[in-house]
């Protein structure tokens, strides 16, 4: 199945985020602010709930209740009634990221939307006495000031595991040594298909070996050596072939033809400049806009590697 990430406040008219008292299916107490009478939203819980139960397809779901409840409990509280899901330490699509304060009184709950490469991710989340909604990015050990990260609960999916969208780009075979890859289905822990499952849905990494031989013939992790999984071609999307790859590095002088983003991670406001030209000042190879470009006054904006022309 498909897996669309929010990235905008849910619709109004989304019973997942009307509260049942006024003829929604949502648990939760009103928000605050209050989006419109009857929303769960400004709240972290009211927020994750929604998505989750959504994505379940279940107005009855009963993730982060305490037993014998029909109510979500607060958000602290959340990584000790998963209710029949697993938990973890890794985000996978979809997923509850739980924290809590030091003394254990307060906490927080946000969805995992988008994964990268190196280890970070988007969240979907609101805020209780804060904001309606929210996309953050969360670096690879979640860091949330005055916070402390408890974990993952994953959901129970109504059919297989997400896929991520497949953007604008193809499938493309075969698949070659150096490849950027989306894993977009599970693998094993070793070539002939022994050992556990290797997961890993959503990200983006690299071939970095091939065995003709193998059951899952494909070793896939990062450009150091460090393996994630061994996977077979279905589960495995080429978003970049390692012959196809420009030639830019830091330095060079580009000329700006498409817009690009105020960050690397494309999450933030539009970068224009198209027609100027500029320094690549920094790479992030594993991002989705991975070169920052610039000038001596300051960066430009971050862009794809087809909206540069190097001069």
């Amino acid at each position: 199945m498909a897996f669309t990430p929010q990235l905008t406040v849910p619709a109004d008219t989304d019973p997942y985020f009307i509260r049942k008292q006024y003829g929604g299916y949502s648990p939760c107490i009103q928000g605050r602010p209050e989006k419109f009478p009857g929303s769960p939203l400004a709240n972290c819980v009211g927020l994750a709930w929604g998505l989750a139960a959504e994505r379940e397809e279940n107005p009855n779901c009963n993730i982060g209740f305490v037993t014998g409840t029909t109510w979500p409990t607060n958000a602290w509280h959340w990584i000790d009634y998963p209710n029949g899901r697993q938990t973890g330490s890794t985000p996978q699509l979809g997923a509850i990221a739980c924290w809590t304060n030091s003394a254990g009184t307060n906490g927080h709950v946000a969805s995992v939307e988008e994964i990268y490469a190196d280890g970070s991710w988007l969240a979907a989340e609101s805020g209780y006495n804060g904001y309606i909604f929210r996309n953050r990015t969360y670096n690879a050990a979640c860091y949330y000031p005055g916070f402390t990260f408890q974990g993952f609960i994953y959901l129970n999916w109504p059919e297989d595991p997400p896929l991520p969208p497949s953007g604008d780009t193809d499938v493309l075979y075969p698949i070659a040594l150096g490849d950027k890859v989306r894993i977009i289905g599970k693998g094993k822990a070793s070539v002939d298909g022994g050992g556990n499952i290797a997961y890993g849905i959503g990200w983006i990494r690299y071939v970095i070996e091939i065995y003709e031989n193998g059951g899952y013939p494909f070793r896939v992790g990062f450009r150091d050596g460090r393996t994630t999984g061994f996977y077979r071609a279905d589960a495995l999307e080429v978003i970049e072939h390692a012959d196809a790859k420009p030639e830019l590095k830091k330095g060079d002088k580009v000329e700006i033809t498409r817009i690009g983003n105020a960050n690397s991670y494309g999450t933030g406001r539009k970068a224009y400049g198209v027609g100027w030209r500029r320094w690549i000042k920094k790479i992030y190879p594993e991002r989705p806009y991975p070169y920052q470009v610039g000038d001596t006054t300051g960066t430009t904006g971050f862009y794809k590697a087809d909206a540069l022309k190097k001069l």
